[in-house]
């Protein structure tokens, strides 16, 4: 399947270059001290569920708890439309929301999403007490390890998850069928995203983590739009920033947009402005993503 996509060229954004990266796991033992040097180690401690909340919106859905099988752990999660647009996933460990002293905003690749996108209809519609999806509403493996591994290892943490926009979940009008583009797929562009992230920032740290520390983290596109993100401070004027976490970057931008287009979409960028890339978006024909 070949989807219509507009991407813009970046403007030269500060990167960092990974070579030979490290597995995941050693990569979470590197992340864990530098994202909170004075968190503790924790094994086997038994966490408290938060509180159901009112729905502030109809885009946003209670917090719930949810334990976590085989664990002694229990978080609680939230699905909710930002700004009534981006399907976002919020799962913390704390007691509640005003006690989560640490935040990890994760950021996808391109073509790549982290949420299912019938997270929230099938989340809000669930009988109580029903378990969620097996997959606790994750389409990529990488950001499901990583809440995992963060969950378990450091208390009082949130891991928040997003679709960019244009990506199915993330849209006003979602089309009939996966198979289909929503419509702001057509007009992504790397600012835009870059935007996005601005936006689901600017709600957690408005709506739900005030005085949390906060820290960015992204893989290949992801990576370089964190990064990106974290060294404008107009996009995150609220403050509370501190730190940037990327895999699979690259060094330099502007050079480096082969990676994802080859010669031929790139001729067709320089011809018609936009050119077309593959996506396989989860639970479509082409991708049922069985787990």
């Amino acid at each position: 399947m070949r989807r219509p996509l507009r991407r813009s060229r970046p403007s030269e954004t500060p990167g960092v270059l990974l070579h030979n990266p490290p597995p995941l796991h050693l990569i979470l033992v590197l992340l864990l001290p530098v994202f909170c040097s004075s968190a503790p180690r924790v094994a086997q401690t038994s966490f408290v569920p938060s509180s159901v909340v009112a729905c502030p919106t109809r885009s946003h859905c209670p917090l719930q708890a949810i334990p976590t099988t085989g664990e002694t752990m229990s978080t609680s999660l939230e699905i909710l439309k930002v700004r009534g647009q981006l399907l976002t996933r919020i799962e913390h460990n704390s007691d509640s929301l005003a006690s989560v002293k640490r935040v990890l905003l994760y950021n996808h690749g391109f073509p790549d999403s982290s949420v299912t996108p019938n997270a929230l209809n099938h989340f809000t519609q669930r009988e109580p007490g029903a378990p969620i999806s097996e997959n606790g509403y994750f389409s990529s493996r990488l950001p499901r390890k990583l809440c995992e591994v963060l969950l378990k290892k450091m208390p009082d943490t949130a891991f928040v998850a997003f679709n960019t926009m244009g990506i199915p979940g993330s849209t006003e009008n979602p089309p009939d069928r996966l198979e289909d583009p929503p419509p702001e797929f057509i007009t992504k562009t790397l600012s835009g995203d870059m935007k996005d992230i601005s936006h689901v920032f600017s709600f957690l740290r408005s709506e739900r983590f005030p005085d949390a520390q906060m820290c960015v983290c992204g893989m290949s596109t992801g990576a370089f739009l964190a990064l990106a993100f974290a060294a404008r401070e107009d996009l995150h004027p609220e403050g509370g920033l501190e730190s940037c976490f990327v895999m699979a970057c690259v060094d330099d931008i502007p050079s480096s947009v082969n990676v994802d287009f080859d010669t031929e979409q790139l001729a067709e960028a320089d011809r018609e402005g936009s050119c077309s890339a593959k996506f396989f978006p989860y639970g479509a024909a082409d991708n049922p993503q069985k787990w």
